[in-house]
């Protein structure tokens, strides 16, 4: 009997097989088996969605496991494309028990009007497509820094600014205001809302009230929900007209007046009512002036001033604002 080559052949073949016994075994101790992914849709079309009235739709998707092992799937999470209109309730990993299902709800939330476009890449071996159209008012201001002209303090220049709803629903005007220098106010719109393609027009008025650069915001509230705020830059320079000094004043028949002050008589008549007056170098504050006698009354108990003193003033040169 030749039994021990036989032997030797069957150990060398029992050997040889690294997962211990053969194919024949279906011990599932030995098998743990692998998951198979199925997902039996490739998109997803959550067709018209409105922003204000309808902010979020949901649809489900149903993963299986169609294989005799663990599933683990990664990507379910994560949106590639338009993620911030789109989202899934699914976690980073997702282990599905074989022969079994899960849903993943997905979540379509567009900020604003316009197609959003997704993709979901399970595993990297499956993809499905989102998409879905938001609609929304969207608002526009033109133009965002108004080009005003530098012009003399109280001259004014008005430039136009207009909003227009660019979006496909209702925008509703909420508020419209100017925030800084006063030398810069808006007219009153006349407008609550606008339709999709419909503009209203907002006069900004510029009346420089001292010498400078003014600077301003133009501030538009609305019902646009991505962007509910919208600004407009205000900025320009006022300026004086030159200064013009004249020093020689007289007294006047009556050295005070019914307030007790002391009043001077100026030898030409300003071409403004804007004045500076001072004495020795020294600003004065308390005075008024006199159109009708071309005087100015001074608050001599204020000062160090007597009458008689000469009193320098000085007045803006006249300036057109044409």
């Amino acid at each position: 009997m030749r039994l021990a080559p036989v032997i030797f052949l069957l150990s060398l073949l029992t050997a040889c097989e690294p997962f211990g016994p053969g194919a024949g075994d279906t011990d599932p101790r030995h098998d743990p088996g692998e998951g198979h992914l199925v997902i039996e849709i490739s998109s997803i079309d959550f067709d018209v969605l409105s922003v204000i009235s309808d902010p979020v739709a949901q649809n489900s998707i149903v993963i299986r496991n169609s294989g005799t092992g663990e599933l683990k799937v990664a990507g379910m999470d994560r949106v590639i494309g338009d993620d911030e209109a789109f989202s899934t309730n699914a976690p980073a990993l997702m282990i599905i028990p074989a022969g079994e299902t899960e849903d993943v709800n997905i979540y379509f939330h567009p900020n604003t009007s316009g197609l959003f476009e997704g993709l979901l890449f399970p595993n990297g071996k499956v993809s499905i497509e989102l998409t879905g159209n938001g609609t929304a008012p969207v608002a526009e201001l033109s133009p965002l820094e108004p080009e005003f002209s530098d012009i003399a303090v109280g001259c004014e220049e008005t430039i136009q600014v207009n909003l227009t709803n660019l979006g496909d629903e209702r925008l509703d005007i909420l508020d419209v205001y100017v925030d800084g220098s006063p030398s810069y106010s808006v007219s009153e719109v006349t407008e609550d809302y606008l339709e999709p393609n419909e503009a209203a027009t907002m006069p900004i008025t510029y009346s420089p009230i001292d010498g400078g650069i003014n600077a301003a915001t133009l501030i538009v509230q609305t019902n646009d929900p991505l962007t509910p705020t919208s600004i407009a830059s205000l900025t320009a320079v006022g300026y004086k007209g030159s200064l013009v000094e004249q020093a020689e004043v007289y007294n006047a028949s009556s050295d005070i007046n019914e307030n007790g002050w002391g009043v001077w008589g100026l030898l030409e008549t300003p071409v403004a009512s804007t004045l500076e007056v001072s004495s020795s170098g020294a600003s004065i504050s308390e005075w008024t002036y006199n159109d009708d006698e071309n005087t100015i009354a001074i608050d001599i108990a204020a000062t160090t001033i007597t009458m008689g003193d000469d009193i320098l003033f000085a007045y803006l040169s006249e300036v057109s604002c044409e």
